[in-house]
């Protein structure tokens, strides 16, 4: 009777020490999904602030390039002009000139 009893007290903290062993994989497996959200959250976040920051370049990068564009034809078309006509123009015939040329090349100025 004492074996059984010994038997059955074994047996009963066996199965709260297996109950315990369940509740701590339960949890870590808890930890573990909520630690791989967190992970991809947070990529996804830098993933967008990053092309975010990407795309903010290039907008910058072109309207440098535009702008380095609009000086240089603007200069080059104020030359040709004054070498044709062998004279200096005035204020109003180089933003004249350079409007038309600018206007030909479909290119405008932001």
């Amino acid at each position: 009777a004492k074996a059984a009893a010994l038997l059955r007290d074994h047996e009963a903290k066996l199965a709260a020490v297996q109950d315990e062993v369940k509740n701590i994989l339960a949890e870590a497996r808890r930890d573990a999904d909520y630690t791989k959200q967190d992970i991809v959250a947070t990529a996804q976040r830098e993933a967008e602030a990053t092309r975010k920051r990407a795309v903010d370049d290039i907008e910058q990068a072109k309207a440098t390039a535009i702008g380095e564009l609009f000086d240089f034809v603007s200069a080059n078309v104020v030359q040709a002009t004054e070498q044709v006509l062998q004279r200096s123009l005035s204020g109003e015939d180089h933003e004249r000139l350079v409007t038309q040329a600018l206007s030909e090349l479909n290119v405008r100025r932001n």
